[in-house]
């Protein structure tokens, strides 16, 4: 599908963003990477890159961990016009070989052990072979190739919370798109240093550091892994922006020395990936009352972004992921395809220049996905009477017990509202009488915390099929490296 010209190309905004040419762009560990510095290694890199592959276009996969060589190649693959295939390096090997096979990249950058992937027959290089100092010293400079809207930049393979990875190809449109409207609601700065700690090989992270280059500001790389590490770190590298997903959210609220250290640089705070409880939402709020906290609804397949909540409405639409951004129409529509007026539910439907090109050799995906234009999401939610979205669930996450369709989403937010419960996941399970019955699993806060407390809080709050009649206690969810909850990987899951 086209999009026609998104106004310009992705490369041109990156290096239009840079108007001070010795301003750091980008900072990785020691590594610091002036605009000029970046500009230049990313022409190295597409230097390389035809070098090697001479005139082939076919996709330059990318299997890495988060690095100013990750950068590197997946720009260099851009400005040499080959789209970047990104996925994730934690993949395990037996989902990964089928991905690249499918894909028949024309290069696998990597910081795995190459031997597996080469022993599979693809061209392997390690991604160190596109850090700074190596293409300084070894590759020449290369014109970069001019891209159209409808050109593809990246095949973005999702983690997955169920099932094999699928690649969402994305064009230069899709992403100058989204990168002009974020920048619309979250307006960056040349002095803004925004620390990125999301997996690259996300459309969340890419959004970060496009717009971030965009906007002429520095990006700090950094990792989520220390908590009271990190937060140091905002204070130490003086950082304005941070994104994360509720996942950092609960952490950053529950378990980091927030108090310990001053954080009042921190201006601007946005959340995505999946449904942050409103308390955790208001609480952020008002620990950071500095900051322009933005609550955002999106995914791979919209480029990451679709809605935006205005910071003015979180107190009066509580719930809500905001209005759609620059470009972008929603239609709410139930198991006929006819629209649903505001407030009634069915399954969120989005059209404009975010939407994704389609999947990639997956054609009949493809088509069911995209209809007459639209992205069918498989969220499920309303609008209001002013067009505020609101997510109450996903197809795939109603379970159907005693002939009820019960929303597993709406239990773990009463699960999140309980003192002692930290974070939770709620799925169905096959029963013998009911068709399904619920389970939760519950990460403690509170030590002590029985599965009696929690059956008393579920019943002040829920109907009676909705109460879990299963609970499971662990130690942590297991999560995408984008930080979505894995439930087909739930200890115990039998469906």
């Amino acid at each position: 599908m086209s999009h026609g010209d998104a106004g310009g190309g992705l490369l041109e905004r990156l290096r239009a963003g840079g108007g001070a040419p010795e301003a750091v762009a980008l900072e990785d560990g020691e590594t610091r990477l002036t605009y000029r510095a970046l500009w230049d290694g990313v022409l190295r890199a597409a230097a390389r890159l035809d070098a090697r592959l001479g005139t082939r276009r076919d996709p330059v996969a990318i299997v890495a961990a988060n690095g100013a060589e990750y950068v590197l190649a997946m720009l260099g693959a851009l400005a040499s016009g080959r789209p970047a295939a990104e996925i994730s390096p934690h993949e395990p090997l037996e989902r990964l070989l089928p991905v690249l096979e499918r894909l028949a990249p024309a290069l696998v950058v990597t910081t795995l052990d190459p031997a597996p992937l080469a022993a599979a027959g693809h061209p392997v290089v390690l991604a160190s072979d596109f850090a700074p100092g190596a293409l300084a010293a070894q590759a020449p400079r290369a014109a970069p190739v001019a891209a159209t809207a409808d050109d593809l930049a990246f095949i973005v393979f999702t983690s997955g919370t169920t099932g094999q990875p699928k690649g969402v190809m994305l064009s230069h449109g899709n992403v100058v798109a989204v990168v002009d409207a974020i920048l619309e609601y979250l307006p960056l700065a040349p002095d803004d240093r925004y620390a990125l700690v999301l997996p690259l090989f996300h459309t969340y992270a890419k959004s970060v550091l496009l717009t971030t280059l965009a906007a002429g500001g520095t990006v700090v790389l950094d990792s989520f892994n220390d908590l009271p590490g990190f937060v140091a770190r905002l204070e130490s590298q003086r950082i304005t922006a941070f994104s994360g997903v509720p996942y950092h959210v609960a952490m950053l609220l529950r378990r980091a020395p927030l108090d310990r250290h001053d954080l009042s640089r921190l201006r601007a705070f946005t959340i995505s990936g999946s449904h942050l409880p409103t308390e955790s939402l208001q609480e952020l709020v008002r620990r950071f009352p500095a900051a322009r906290v933005v609550f955002m609804y999106g995914m791979t397949e919209t480029s990451t972004r679709a809605c935006a909540l205005p910071p003015a409405r979180i107190a009066d639409k509580a719930g809500s992921c905001g209005r759609p951004i620059r470009g972008v129409a929603l239609r709410i529509v139930d198991d006929a395809g006819s629209d649903q007026p505001p407030g009634i539910s069915g399954e969120v439907l989005v059209r404009g220049p975010n939407v994704m090109q389609g999947y990639f050799g997956d054609p009949a995906l493809t088509r069911a996905t995209l209809r007459d234009g639209w992205l069918h999401t498989g969220d499920l939610g309303y609008l209001d009477e002013e067009g505020f979205l609101f997510l109450v669930g996903r197809r795939t996450d109603l379970i159907k017990c005693a002939g009820e369709r019960i929303s597993a989403r709406e239990i773990e937010e009463v699960l999140a509202a309980h003192p002692g419960v930290l974070e939770a996941a709620v799925a169905g399970e096959p029963h013998p009488v009911l068709g399904e019955s619920v389970r939760a699993w519950v990460v403690r806060r509170a030590p002590g915390l029985t599965e009696d407390e929690l059956r008393l809080h579920c019943a002040q709050h829920l109907t009676h099929h909705a109460i879990p009649r299963g609970w499971t206690f662990v130690a942590e969810l297991p999560r995408t490296a984008s930080g979505k909850v894995q439930k087909h990987r739930l200890p115990g899951r039998t469906a």
